[in-house]
């Protein structure tokens, strides 16, 4: 199906927030959507949303960075995108650590939104978030859950964030046998943190994770 573009924000650094106008739609929080080329999906790829479940704004974090995401990120409102639900394969846990960089967040902020405001009580044990820069995007995740550990890279952070990179810090990591882990983000990434947990004694079983671009 093709829907149309509601909003593109250029929230820095090569993100961009895309909206999509879809009244009606059902699909559960942190879904998988193919996107793409409208009528007919031609080239097309899979993002996860970080709208919660069947809001009727259907909203993504995308990087400017590929072909079809550069596609996406230079639609402007009223233009056509190619749509196709293709499920939910990674279900991160309330109570669970949570860890992410860049657009691995999107699944958790899909998460937070819906709990939130379902007026539902889960939320992570602990979240660990890595970005480039500060935005809009990590403000309202520290306003949904202001324990988060946020280690920003290119800038200075706010006070109370950490600098540099989330892999130089996982030492903060909490070890504990009895906790799941959710990891999500680029795949070099998750291997470092998955690495680092197994040489830490946390079984491979206790680590679930989805690599994004």
């Amino acid at each position: 199906m093709d829907l149309t573009v509601k909003s593109v924000k250029d929230i820095g650094e090569g993100y961009f927030v895309i909206a999509l106008d879809a009244p009606g739609l059902e699909y559960p929080s942190a879904s998988l959507f193919c996107l793409g080329e409208p009528r007919g999906m031609g080239a097309s790829r899979l993002y996860s949303t970080i709208s919660p479940r069947n809001s009727s704004s259907l909203e993504f974090l995308i990087h400017d960075r590929g072909s079809i995401s550069h596609f996406l990120c230079s639609r402007n409102p009223g233009d056509q995108i190619g749509v196709k639900f293709s499920g939910r394969m990674f279900q991160p846990e309330p109570w669970g650590i949570w860890i992410a960089n860049g657009t691995g967040v999107a699944p958790f902020l899909s998460l937070l939104r819906e709990w939130q405001e379902e007026n539902d009580t889960g939320q992570p044990k602990e979240f660990f978030l890595g970005m480039p820069k500060w935005s809009e995007i990590c403000q309202e995740i520290q306003e949904r859950f202001p324990l988060t550990n946020f280690y920003i890279s290119r800038e200075n952070p706010p006070a109370g964030c950490y600098k540099g990179r989330l892999i130089l810090h996982m030492g903060m990591i909490p070890i504990d046998k009895e906790n799941r882990y959710f990891l999500c983000g680029s795949g070099d990434r998750i291997t470092q943190v998955s690495g680092h947990l197994i040489s830490r004694g946390i079984s491979w079983r206790a680590i679930d994770s989805e690599a994004f671009g």
